[in-house]
């Protein structure tokens, strides 16, 4: 059986949100992870009587039809490309020739005195 309800997140308001009474409500974090971003393991979904929990019974969650749920919870971050490439620099130290390519050392690369330049 399916309820559609809503879902206040943040500033946001999800309408029309189908619950599918017969998965587990687990399934349903699942599709608020495709609206909001947020992974299941962090939502907090808040429903009349306390929290909803991944193995709950539908039936005795008593979720109505139309009824607001409130959820909490950080949506992952989305990770940023570098703005340049990385960076090659020289660096001795004792005799030994290394390497500090980002942010790393690398020992026994050899190349000519024109580092400090971007790969990319």
């Amino acid at each position: 059986m399916e309820k559609i309800v809503s879902v206040k997140w943040q500033k946001e308001l999800f309408s029309n949100v189908e619950i599918d009474t017969t998965q587990s409500p687990y399934v349903f974090k699942c599709q608020l992870y495709d609206l909001t971003g947020v992974p299941p393991e962090r939502q907090k979904i808040m429903v009349k009587g306390g929290l909803l929990k991944d193995d709950a019974d539908w039936s005795k969650v008593g979720v109505k039809e139309g009824q607001k749920l409130m959820m909490m919870g950080t949506a992952d971050e989305i990770v940023k490309a570098p703005e340049k490439g990385p960076l090659l620099q020289k660096t001795c130290q004792k005799k030994n020739k290394w390497l500090l390519l980002n942010g790393e050392y690398v020992k026994g690369v050899q190349g000519s005195s024109k580092f400090n330049k971007n790969l990319t």
